[in-house]
């Protein structure tokens, strides 16, 4: 057993003598140094400049926010289906609906800064085709305007109903 051990320690010496031990180099730093590293390097100045980048950020986002906005909008609809249709005389017709409806508007909103409140002006426009009657109607909202703050008062200058005679050729 005695035997064995000597073995053992004679191969970690063995093991260890083989490579040469290295020794850390010094860092040598002066009283400014050192504090000028311990400014740039803590958690606390890491932690400070994460809060002002934090600050600077939301600062540039209010900002952006302030900045108008123009908001374009359009939903088309086609519809094509057959439509069961009940005649005078109780019995039924099936009818073709071949109907495409466009609807687009156009928004500018403008923040406000110290109230919270916006204004925004739109206007808006809807195309009805009837392809089967060949028959074409528009719907116009010239302009709306308003302020999100105050929900309950609303001045719109108007709406119009134009619709185009039946059977007239569309270029």
């Amino acid at each position: 057993m005695k035997h064995t051990r000597s073995h053992i320690l004679s191969i970690i010496l063995a093991a260890l003598a083989a490579f040469p031990a290295y020794s850390q180099d010094t860092l040598r730093l002066t009283l400014s140094e050192t504090v000028r590293m311990a400014q740039e390097q803590s958690p606390q100045a890491i932690a400070a400049r994460h809060s002002f980048r934090a600050a600077y950020w939301n600062w540039r986002s209010y900002r952006a926010n302030m900045l108008p906005s123009l908001t374009f909008t359009s939903s088309p609809s086609l519809n094509r289906s057959i439509s069961s249709v009940t005649l005078p005389d109780g019995g039924e017709s099936f009818v073709h609906r071949n109907q495409l409806m466009v609807d687009a508007g156009l928004t500018i909103n403008q923040n406000i800064p110290f109230t919270g409140g916006s204004l925004f002006v739109k206007t808006a426009l809807q195309r009805l085709d009837l392809f089967s009657e060949k028959t074409s109607s528009y719907n116009t909202t010239p302009a709306t305007n308003k302020t999100c703050s105050d929900t309950t008062s609303s001045n719109g200058i108007g709406k119009s109903n134009l619709s185009v005679i039946p059977n007239q050729k569309r270029t």
